[in-house]
């Protein structure tokens, strides 16, 4: 890791830890400044990634959209959780797109990571099991909660299944192990987030977790634009 990556991973992570405190503060005056500071770097980050490694035309463009939709929907979740959870699934659409179109171009066929099905399908099924017996009860937003579950479900447990397959790939496997365990974090912060908003509301701990894995794991995301 070169200096300018150590540089910016410790001033991440700075800037991660001031948010466990100021998120639970109860301020919003700390909260979103401190908040869209910590979004707007791994943006950075993203971009200058981008225009150093990518081509305009290629599909990898498609990765710097649902990056940019996850910081937009980081920034609108402060003030409207319903808006900021639509650019969110739209963010997560975009990364299970550019994941199998990934896969395809590291050399993998389905046959290699067919069973992250079998993934989505126990957590998100486990999810509509709680929501079916009220265990955890959304009210009105059942629907758009549990097509919100499964996007980033879908994106997540793809992403754990490129992971495991890097050592095959034609693409450097340290880049797919980054991804994948990213958008991995990605995916268990939003099964931490919907504990937090209608199991235990008042937990600190959960939402900490909701917010460490989630910057942790956007931060993995990008970092693996640098392969």
């Amino acid at each position: 890791m070169d200096f300018s990556r150590i540089v910016f991973v410790v001033a991440y992570v700075a800037t991660l830890c001031c948010y466990f405190f100021s998120e639970t503060s109860g301020k919003m005056k700390y909260r979103a400044p401190n908040k869209i500071i910590l979004a707007s770097l791994f943006l950075a980050y993203a971009l200058v990634a981008f225009f150093l490694r990518s081509d305009l035309r290629s599909y990898h463009l498609l990765f710097m959209v649902a990056i940019f939709l996850a910081w937009f929907g980081d920034v609108y979740l402060l003030w409207d959780f319903s808006r900021g959870g639509d650019l969110f699934l739209c963010s997560n659409i975009c990364f299970f797109v550019y994941e199998l179109v990934l896969a395809g171009d590291a050399g993998l066929s389905f046959g290699d990571f067919w069973w992250f099905i079998l993934v989505f399908a126990a957590l998100w099924g486990s999810m509509v099991f709680l929501a079916a017996t009220k265990r955890i009860d959304f009210g009105k937003s059942r629907f758009p909660m549990l097509l919100y579950l499964a996007s980033v479900t879908l994106h997540g447990s793809l992403g754990l299944a490129l992971a495991c397959n890097a050592s095959r790939a034609s693409l450097p496997a340290v880049k797919l192990v980054l991804l994948g365990l990213g958008l991995g974090l990605f995916l268990a912060s939003d099964y931490f987030l919907t504990l937090h908003k209608f199991v235990f509301t008042k937990s600190k701990a959960i939402l900490r977790l909701n917010s460490g894995t989630y910057f942790v794991g956007l931060l993995l995301v990008v970092l693996s634009m640098s392969y």
